[in-house]
């Protein structure tokens, strides 16, 4: 009985590239400048080539790609334990972003996380080569992780900012002007006693959060009483909030914190307290994720724009890696004040 197979298709043989070339009726090397997206053929070539590719079940070998192209399409993206926490889950949204945006460009993302010795732990991993390069996110000026990637010499890309003479390929947004307009919202409303609740961090945006609050309260002539200006633990703040909102006659009429998540923390000691958020007292948050609209009621709040950040920021890592971007400077990307029921 005759074979069914034709010859270049025995049973149990993997489809070779001279496969897809033979069913198309094209070379081998324009099955190549198909796949890789290559000049060199019209789109009735690409299109039978397509079609073969699938009729034969031809797999690309992403090894042997690598070694011809020296790209392995593959970026890393580096987070910590912390990042993991669900009650903060931006860095987790992020990479669900940049996730999106990497498969549609026919990129892997190989995740890295670090529980204790980051810097040491995270310049074993970067020196495997198992990427094209890096991703960071939270990322502050002075982060170690930048020094390394500029030591090895391999490209990235960041959500925050770098040093100056570092490459500036990073996106970030206006913590500043962000709370202010949290703020200004508040006293459009006819909010006059404003309180604030942040983390306690060093991080660069936390800061720029909690002096853009104050600075923000001070354009508008009003006055922040030192037990109005929250932050901590959560533990620190659940008691601070309990103080703070005990007294009926005494307690602000509204309070802008740092996250969502703080918010969230701050609606349910009100709650407790027999507070009606959103009359009584009004309450704004800041991410605008998936927190902002799970809150009841719904948060108004900072919205960052991560989908079209992180789109960005994939961009121009591979930017740095093909070398079509050598930009001296970062992008800022604005945020926008999403008002709902708390405020």
């Amino acid at each position: 009985m005759p074979d069914a197979l034709p010859p270049h298709r025995r049973a149990g043989s993997r489809p070779r590239i001279v496969d897809v070339a033979r069913a198309a009726g094209v070379s081998a090397q324009t099955v190549s400048n198909v796949l890789n997206d290559r000049p060199g053929f019209t789109p009735e070539t690409r299109e039978r080539v397509l079609t073969a590719v699938r009729s034969t079940g031809y797999v690309p070998d992403p090894a042997g790609r690598h070694l011809r192209t020296g790209r392995s399409r593959r970026v890393g993206f580096s987070m910590s334990r912390t990042d993991l926490d669900p009650r903060n889950p931006f860095t987790l949204a992020f990479l669900d972003a940049v996730l999106s945006t990497a498969a549609q460009l026919d990129q892997r993302v190989l995740v890295y996380t670090h529980d204790v010795d980051v810097v040491e732990g995270f310049r074993a991993d970067a020196m495997r080569g198992e990427t094209d390069g890096f991703i960071l996110a939270n990322s502050a000026p002075g982060d170690p992780r930048v020094a390394i990637l500029e030591e090895l010499g391999i490209p990235y890309a960041l959500m925050g900012r770098t040093l100056p003479g570092q490459t500036q390929a990073w996106v970030d947004i206006d913590n500043t002007a962000a709370i202010a307009s949290a703020v200004d919202h508040t006293v459009a409303t006819g909010r006059t006693r404003v309180a604030y609740v942040g983390h306690d961090s060093d991080a660069s945006w936390i800061r720029e959060r909690d002096l853009g609050f104050v600075d923000a309260l001070t354009r508008h002539g009003l006055s922040l009483p030192g037990a109005w200006h929250m932050t901590g633990s959560i533990a620190e703040l659940r008691q601070r909030l309990d103080a703070v909102l005990a007294v009926a006659g005494s307690r602000p009429d509204a309070i802008v914190t740092a996250s969502d998540s703080l918010a969230l923390l701050t609606v349910d000691v009100a709650r407790r307290h027999g507070i009606a958020v959103g009359s009584e007292l009004a309450v704004t948050g800041f991410d605008g994720g998936a927190l902002a609209t799970l809150a009841r009621p719904h948060l108004t709040t900072v919205e960052i724009p991560v989908p079209e950040i992180a789109d960005r920021v994939v961009r121009r890592l591979l930017g740095r890696i093909d070398g079509t971007d050598d930009a001296a400077s970062g992008e800022i990307f604005a945020t926008r004040l999403v008002v709902a029921e708390s405020a």
